[in-house]
C-alpha cells in the first residue's frame, strides 16, 4: 500500500514484487481494506502503526521489518 505518486516512481519494483506473488496497492489504506475477504492471510509492512492495526482490526499475520529488508531479496536478484 502506497500513494499513487510513489507507485509512479517505482514501476519496475512493483512489477518485480508482483511477479513474486505479492500485490501492491495505491491510494487506499490496508487498515480499512477487506483483506481477509479478498484472500490475504499475511501482510508485510515497515510501519509499526499499521502492524498494530492490522493485527487487531484485520486479524491477519503481520511481518514487521524495515523496508530495505522487505524488498532486499528482490533488489539483490
Amino acid at each position: 500500500f502506497t500513494s499513487r505518486f510513489v507507485l509512479s516512481q517505482v514501476r519496475d519494483l512493483k512489477q518485480g514484487i508482483e511477479r513474486s506473488g505479492a500485490k501492491v496497492f495505491a491510494d487506499t489504506c490496508m487498515v480499512v481494506a477487506p483483506l481477509k475477504e479478498i484472500g490475504f492471510r499475511t501482510v508485510a509492512t515497515d510501519s509499526a502503526k499499521a502492524a498494530r492495526y492490522l493485527r487487531t482490526l484485520q486479524q491477519v499475520h503481520v511481518i514487521l521489518q524495515p523496508l530495505e529488508e522487505l524488498v532486499g531479496s528482490y533488489s539483490r536478484s
